[in-house]
This record gives C-alpha cells, structure tokens and sequence, in this order.
C-alpha cells in the first residue's frame, strides 16, 4: 500500500506474508526522473534474523 503524503512523497506500506516493511518514496528533484526509496523491513521480526534498512533508487527515461 503506498499514500501519497505530499506530490514528491509517498508513504509505503508492504507484507510479503512474512517480513513487514515501511518506508517512503522521494523525488528529490521535480523535474529530474529519480526516485529514492529507504525502508525498513522485518519489523515484526518473523524473518529471525531482525530488522534491516534496505534502500531502493530508480530513474525513469523513455526512448
């Protein structure tokens, strides 16, 4: 689940059925495709192996 909290901003909310992850997606730049995504997965701690940051970065071009 993902909710945008302002127009360069979305709050994400995800299960895999195991690991419960949360974090946010940013567009540092409006008008540069780049989209930065830090996290934190397993919170509730059913992986065993405890919580841990992941980070995400993606850039969008067309040709």
């Amino acid at each position: 689940m993902a909710v945008q909290v302002v127009p360069q901003m979305h709050a994400i909310a995800e299960w895999t059925g195991q690991d419960l992850t949360v974090g946010i997606s940013v567009v540092p730049f409006q008008n540069l495709p780049l989209v930065i995504t830090p996290a934190v997965t397993d919170i509730t701690g059913n992986a065993g192996d405890g919580s841990r940051f992941i980070l995400g970065i993606g850039y969008g071009f067309s040709f």
